[in-house]
C-alpha cells in the first residue's frame, strides 16, 4: 500500500480510525482517506516511558524501529500490532511490560508461505476496501529522466505513496 504506518482503533468495533503521518503536510491526505485523527510519526517514535497511555486498540506498522516501539508502549489492553516493515530500523527497543501487564501482541507479517485460500480472502478484502480512486491517489508516475530528482525527494521524506517509473518517457 503506502510507505507509512496506519493505526486503527478497530473498525470492526465501530470506533474511530486514526492515522500516522510523516509530517503536517500529510494530515489533509489522511483525513481524505478516512482518518478521524492524524498523529505525526515523530510523536509516536519519541522516547517515552515503558508504558504509555492506552491509545491504540490495534495497529499495522510498516516502519519498525522506534515507531514500532512507540506503538507497543501505547497499545490498549489486549491490543495487537502487525509488523511488516523495517524502514525505520530493525532494532526494537522496548520492555516486556506491555506484553505481561496488558497482554498485548506483536504479530509478524510474512507473505511467502501464506496458504492460497488465505491469500484469496485477503485479496477479496483489499478489492472491497481499496477503491480505484484511493489507489490512484497513492501513486505518482514519473519519467526515467526524473528519477534522480525524485530519488532525492524520497530520501528527504518529501514523497508520499508509491512512485512508478515510466521507462518509455
Amino acid at each position: 500500500m503506502i510507505d507509512r504506518s496506519f493505526y486503527h482503533k478497530s473498525k470492526l468495533s465501530g470506533t474511530d480510525d486514526s492515522s500516522k503521518t510523516d509530517g503536517p503536510g500529510d494530515a489533509q491526505q489522511e483525513e481524505v482517506r478516512g482518518a478521524a485523527r492524524v498523529v505525526d510519526r515523530a510523536e509516536i517514535a519519541a522516547p517515552g516511558r515503558a508504558l504509555e497511555g492506552e491509545t491504540w486498540a490495534a495497529a499495522i506498522d510498516t516502519v519498525g524501529g522506534d515507531t514500532l516501539a512507540g506503538i507497543i508502549r501505547a497499545l490498549a489492553y489486549n491490543g495487537a500490532v502487525a509488523a511488516c516493515g523495517n524502514a525505520g530500523g530493525v532494532q526494537l527497543n522496548t520492555t516486556v511490560f506491555p506484553f505481561i501487564l496488558r497482554g498485548t501482541k506483536l504479530l509478524g507479517v510474512e507473505s511467502v508461505l501464506c496458504p492460497f485460500n488465505r491469500r484469496q480472502v485477503a485479496w477479496a478484502r483489499l478489492a472491497q476496501d481499496l477503491t480505484p480512486e484511493l489507489l490512484d491517489s497513492l501513486v505518482q508516475v514519473v519519467s526515467l529522466a526524473n528519477v534522480p530528482e525524485v530519488s532525492r525527494q524520497i530520501v528527504a521524506g518529501q514523497i508520499r505513496g508509491r512512485v512508478v517509473v515510466d521507462v518509455n518517457t
